[in-house]
């Protein structure tokens, strides 16, 4: 399995996203926030939370 590096912007369609790489066991190695859909401190909030999901 190939590593795989997650550049977010903290949208819908990146924690869809990033949702389905988790739930999937991928070989996530890092993740990182970027501007885009919002700025980079709520991407990284929007990221936090959904992966917290899977913390528990």
């Amino acid at each position: 399995m190939n590593p795989l590096w997650i550049d977010s912007d903290g949208g819908a369609d990146d924690l869809i996203s990033l949702i389905l790489a988790v739930k999937n066991n991928l070989d996530i190695i890092g993740i990182s926030s970027v501007f885009g859909i919002t700025d980079t401190d709520h991407a990284f909030d929007n990221l936090r939370n959904v992966l917290s999901l899977f913390l528990v």
